[in-house]
């Protein structure tokens, strides 16, 4: 097909025709939409590079949580959670499971499996894929989802806990799963139905579809960077002294592909200038494209900059200094103790008034090394309030500051 039966062929996809200064015309064969990929949450981590990161920063530390139970304030070790803890199910150890919770979660709703409707020693616990969920089981979650009720959580499983779900293996085989086993742990709002995915990623869908399209470029590029153009402008006999940016092997083999008989696709016969495809790959920014949509697909996240950098590098979390605690608490703070409190919450719905559990990093280096410094700082203050009381500063104003000093506030 010529040039101009596509056109004909192909004119409805002309949106515009423009002329540049030289006179030369361009078609616009493309509107202005948006090209971004919409993906489901399992393809999205298994097939692009950038978000596959981030989750794996999330969830590797995340798993790294010390989760107990406490009673009156003091750490038990008799108790469900620590028999849950020693094997939650028969393919997991308790870090993995803490692992899956964090996956689940840092991309969306987690829908948790109990195989009773309340926690017991000796039971199996499992997170199930939401996409592995039949259809009957989606249009169930939508009709029940949806309605607002006065009754409270044992009559509303007794109205619909008894309905089966269905869940899809990947050799198709089916299990029925009745809907009072299943807890629904929201990562977010959803006005359709409390039980419906909420797919964190696609309010990130263009940085995901940019950052895989950065990398597609940049291979398509590498591959081109390894062909030549050839074009009127150079005597051939002179080639090899004009071949500009190319090695010695490059030069002496293209002349001597010139100067032989093998055919040779060019646009005249005796003046030839022969160049690279692609000269210089880094010119093309691929690079800082593809850091830029990583960076903020992790700052969505709510990871640090800093965290992002070193990851990316391979330093790992291992990597010390005053800057690195200081995002390393901050990456706990606000991205990881949310997610792990979502669990937590979920382990306490068996417990007492008096019983918490507490997810906590004090354990690690960067946590150990604050709890240090504010050790140091409370006792600099309580120094500096010792004096002023011997000064004659009011009872009243040093109970003010020591409730400030060990309450903050």
């Amino acid at each position: 097909m010529g040039l101009f039966s596509w056109f004909g062929s192909n004119r409805n996809n002309i949106l515009s025709v423009e002329r540049d200064r030289s006179g030369n015309f361009f078609y616009t064969l493309f509107d202005g939409k948006s090209n971004a990929k919409k993906h489901k949450t399992i393809q999205a981590y298994n097939q692009t590079y950038a978000l596959h990161r981030v989750i794996d920063l999330i969830k590797d530390t995340g798993k790294l949580a010390n989760i107990n139970l406490y009673e009156n304030g003091k750490l038990k070790t008799t108790n469900y959670l620590y028999q849950v803890k020693q094997k939650p199910n028969p393919y997991q150890t308790w870090t993995d499971f803490v692992e899956e919770f964090v996956f689940w979660y840092s991309l969306g709703n987690v829908y948790f499996w109990k195989p009773t409707t309340t926690f017991a020693e000796n039971q199996n616990y499992y997170f199930l894929d939401y996409s592995k969920f039949d259809d009957d089981t989606i249009k169930k979650f939508k009709k029940f989802g949806k309605k607002l009720s006065n009754q409270n959580s044992n009559e509303f499983l007794k109205e619909f806990g008894n309905h089966i779900i269905k869940y899809k293996y990947s050799d198709n085989e089916t299990q029925n799963i009745p809907l009072k086993e299943v807890v629904v742990i929201p990562s977010g709002i959803n006005t359709d139905s409390w039980f419906l995915e909420n797919n964190k990623i696609e309010s990130i869908q263009k940085l995901i579809s940019n950052s895989e399209d950065t990398l597609d470029s940049k291979n398509i590029n590498i591959h081109f960077s390894k062909k030549y153009v050839a074009y009127q402008g150079v005597n051939k006999d002179d080639l090899a002294q004009q071949i500009t940016g190319l090695g010695k092997t490059e030069r002496d083999d293209i002349k001597s592909k010139v100067m032989s008989n093998e055919p040779l696709h060019v646009s005249g016969s005796n003046n030839l200038e022969v160049k690279r495809f692609i000269d210089n790959l880094k010119n093309l920014g691929f690079d800082e494209s593809f850091l830029n949509d990583y960076l903020l697909i992790g700052m969505f996240f709510n990871v640090p900059l800093e965290i992002l950098g070193d990851f990316l590098r391979g330093k790992g979390l291992s990597s010390q200094g005053d800057a690195k605690e200081k995002a390393m608490i901050q990456f706990v703070d606000m991205c990881l103790m949310p997610i792990l409190q979502k669990l937590t919450d979920v382990l306490e719905l068996k417990l007492t008034d008096n019983q918490e559990v507490k997810a906590e990093f004090t354990h690690l280096w960067f946590m150990k090394v604050a709890v240090k410094q504010q050790a140091e700082q409370r006792k600099a203050d309580l120094d500096a309030l010792k004096i002023a009381k011997d000064l004659g500063l009011e009872e009243s104003k040093v109970q003010e500051q020591l409730n400030i000093i060990y309450n903050g506030n």
